[in-house]
């Protein structure tokens, strides 16, 4: 009797120091809403609105150097898989793999977020993030914010492509556009200047919704990658025989070179520079071009803006079906 009567305390002992856990489900249920739209602060709520919850996921984006706590999760490239975590004792970094505990789900002005976490288990660190979700900048353009496109995406990690700035306004806020819809970009993580008529290759981040609208927050220098300057060859009114892709010159170079190449049709353009690890370091054309020749200069550096460092790279070229790869050597 003796022992029963330990085996119970010990069991009342293990379950007081367990974590509140609440309902285990995924951020795809608790921000999944397709069907109740509602009105003005209370867009989309979660169908876990005040209840508490664990989740998992991998952090995409943390606010640790603006002094803050808050971060990001998610759990899959796909729509409606990221939320917003508020305010907590934790310092988590980008790719921590991790659960949190006993949160609670809370619509804060439309905005579904979880917070007042029991505790946080850290798996792991430096994991792969989900790739980012290629959307159209109207997709996130509607003043009212009770639309269903853009709630698939808050929380989620996302790319617009081919998009000019068209405004410049105040507290870090601009707005940019593809021919979509004009879509604000919130430099709350990154801070970004553009200037207006700038145009960018593309802009990645996280969906957020703030004051009534979707807006994308990029977190790093490499979020954001203009577009480089692509100059016309030869005579307009003369067009290709067809698509090719000349070796660099000067090669090897310092600091500087150029790469050329022809399109017989208008075509969309990738043309992307490789380490010798694959691991693609620079992309200097994305986006659609009219039929010609074309010159494309490359200075040595990344997306991020670093310079490379001296050795051999690839340039590849994607031109609708056509592809190429070239060899060029950099010496510093």
């Amino acid at each position: 009797m003796a022992c029963r009567h330990l085996s119970i305390l010990v069991m009342v002992a293990v379950f007081a120091l367990a974590p509140a856990v609440g309902l285990a489900t995924t951020i795809y249920d608790v921000q999944h809403n397709e069907t109740t739209p509602g009105t003005g602060n209370d867009c989309f709520p979660s169908p876990f609105d005040d209840q508490v919850v664990t989740v998992s996921g991998i952090v995409t984006m943390d606010s640790i150097g603006n002094g803050y706590n808050d971060f990001w999760i998610q759990e899959a490239d796909t729509a409606w898989s990221g939320v917003f975590v508020y305010q907590n004792t934790y310092d988590l970094v980008v790719g921590d793999s991790v659960t949190l505990w006993g949160a609670l789900v809370d619509e804060y002005y439309g905005l579904t977020e979880l917070k007042n976490l029991d505790s946080i288990s850290v798996h792991s660190q430096g994991h792969t993030l989900p790739a980012p979700i290629d959307i159209s900048t109207g997709d996130l353009a509607a003043e009212d914010s009770c639309f269903a496109v853009g709630e698939h995406y808050e929380g989620v990690l996302v790319r617009v492509q081919i998009v000019a700035c068209t405004d410049v306004g105040g507290f870090g806020e601009w707005l940019v556009d593809d021919g979509s819809g004009e879509c604000l970009i919130e430099d709350y993580i990154y801070e970004y200047v553009p200037n207006v008529g700038d145009n960018f290759a593309s802009i990645t981040g996280i969906v957020h919704y703030s004051y009534g609208q979707y807006r994308i927050e990029p977190r790093e220098a490499g979020d954001i990658i203009p577009e480089t300057p692509v100059e016309s060859t030869g005579d307009p009114g003369i067009l290709p025989a067809g698509y090719s892709l000349s070796q660099n010159y000067p090669n090897p170079f310092n600091p500087e070179t150029e790469i050329r190449y022809a399109l017989p049709e208008r075509a969309y353009v990738r043309l992307e520079v490789y380490n010798l690890l694959g691991q693609r370091v620079a992309t200097l054309v994305n986006g659609p071009q009219e039929a010609g020749g074309a010159v494309v200069r490359w200075d040595g550096t990344s997306d991020e803006g670093t310079s490379l460092a001296s050795g051999i790279y690839f340039y590849h070229l994607q031109a609708g079906e056509y592809s190429a790869t070239r060899k060029m050597v950099y010496l510093k």
